[in-house]
């Protein structure tokens, strides 16, 4: 055989070695090619996701603070409300008081430390202090 001939066998083996190769490695980047739309839908997904998860952050911001706002407010009411209960519950307690030494003085008989003219006095702000709950619990009424 001659030189030639070798030469030109070797070359042709070599391009039959590099057309496979250019085969499998076109099949391979095809892959990728599949692989990189694929991965693009997936970060396109992602970045869909992530835009819905930080508007949910915003509004669940802004219901906490319309909830502490809400929450605030009421106790704040709450808080006066307890002190006018209070103040109310002591002003009960001193009607109670001025009506058993009323009670006491139209039995006949007498309380310590209560005299007539205290006993009248008494009567007449239980007198007063009635007529004013009574106008309060009208005035609630209506509204």
């Amino acid at each position: 055989m001659s030189l030639g001939i070798v030469i030109e066998t070797l070359v042709a083996t070599l391009l039959l070695v590099t057309i496979a190769y250019c085969v499998i490695l076109n099949s391979k980047l095809k892959s990728l090619k599949s692989d990189e739309s694929t991965l693009r839908e997936t970060i396109a997904e992602l970045m869909d996701a992530s835009d819905a998860a930080e508007r949910a952050i915003g509004e669940l911001r802004q219901i906490t603070a319309e909830c502490d706002e809400t929450l605030g407010a009421r106790l704040r009411r709450a808080g006066d409300l307890r002190g006018e209960l209070d103040r109310m519950i002591d002003e009960g307690q001193e009607i109670v008081r001025r009506l058993g030494l009323i009670t006491a003085a139209a039995r006949g008989g007498r309380s310590e430390g209560a005299d007539g003219a205290s006993i009248a006095e008494a009567a007449a702000v239980t007198a007063a202090r009635l007529s004013e709950y009574g106008r309060g619990a009208r005035k609630q009424a209506v509204a």
